[in-house]
């Protein structure tokens, strides 16, 4: 096409035209869409208001009970089957609750329910301990980890669970990590029922050393106190967060009850970005790839 002076102008076709804005339109709605999967993947934010208007909190459950190992447990929440069929050694996912009081009942046994606060905007993690026969209890701790950002290069944290009933007569900790790295104290005095901070722990694999806590706070715990369980072989990954629970997992259940296993749980993964992202880009990808070929390339 010409403007009368003999000069050419390049005109884009309606139909060119029209494809672009269609695969800009596409364009967006599939980012859209990655982000509405991203936010599925990660769940309402804790502290965020729920259906009805109310702070809400996160809640996970580790089932350590004595005698359920032919026993799943189902496990209630304010009348609601929130965690069924929980096997021993079972860590539940996060599940979105209320805040503040609410009460867990165990099926189907007829104890008492369990009270638990959670705190609004915090994810918690709620050790179940016991024995079918002598009754259950429940560790409630409230999660440090953040949701998104990992930690520190070249580093992970720990922090210890020690799920005893505080009515026994097992006496308070202190527990060592020593590995190829060096020598980590990751609880001192700690008693049945209590749970310690995270600690920055170098990545690596360790020995952990359980001891009283009247021993020497010493580098060799067990020269210089009474050991009561060696754990070997416990790996560390790279900027991860991990709870390590002391439980006792063969007991009868006379209040004599003392650390017998170490249940270890990663509490965070490792990327820290959810696989769903990267489902979402490639899917962009190969809409776009397809785009192009379609509507811009010449035939």
């Amino acid at each position: 096409m010409s403007d009368g002076n003999g000069n050419g102008i390049a005109r884009r076709s309606p139909r060119r035209a029209r494809a672009l804005r269609a695969g800009a339109g596409m364009g967006i709605g599939v980012l859209v869409g990655i982000g509405l999967l991203a936010a599925a993947a990660y769940g309402q934010r804790p502290g965020t208001a729920g259906p009805e208007g109310r702070e809400t909190a996160q809640l996970r459950v580790v089932q350590l009970v004595r005698g359920s190992e032919a026993t799943p447990l189902d496990l209630w929440i304010d009348d609601v089957l929130r965690f069924p069929a929980q096997g021993l050694r079972t860590v539940s996912r996060y599940v979105q609750l209320p805040a503040g009081e609410r009460l867990l009942r165990v099926e189907p046994l007829s104890f008492p329910p369990i009270r638990l606060t959670l705190i609004p905007g915090r994810p918690h993690t709620a050790v179940l301990i016991g024995s079918l026969e002598m009754g259950i209890r429940a560790i409630l701790v409230a999660d440090e980890f953040p949701r998104v950002r990992a930690p520190d290069p070249e580093e992970t944290r720990a922090r210890l669970v020690y799920g005893i009933v505080p009515e026994s007569s097992a006496p308070a900790v202190t527990v060592w990590l020593q590995g190829s790295e060096g020598t980590v104290q990751l609880a001192q005095g700690l008693h049945p029922g209590e749970a310690g901070a995270y600690v920055p722990v170098p990545p690596g694999t360790y020995a952990m050393e359980v001891v009283s806590a009247d021993a020497d706070p010493d580098p060799d715990p067990v020269r210089k106190g009474t050991r009561l369980l060696r754990v070997q072989g416990l790996s560390l990954g790279l900027q991860a967060y991990y709870t390590l629970i002391l439980a006792d997992l063969e007991g009868d259940g006379d209040g004599e009850d003392l650390p017998t296993a170490l249940v270890v749980v990663r509490d965070r993964p490792n990327p820290p970005v959810p696989g769903v992202i990267w489902v979402g880009l490639g899917l962009w990808a190969l809409l776009l790839a397809r785009f192009v070929l379609q509507h811009l390339l010449p035939s």
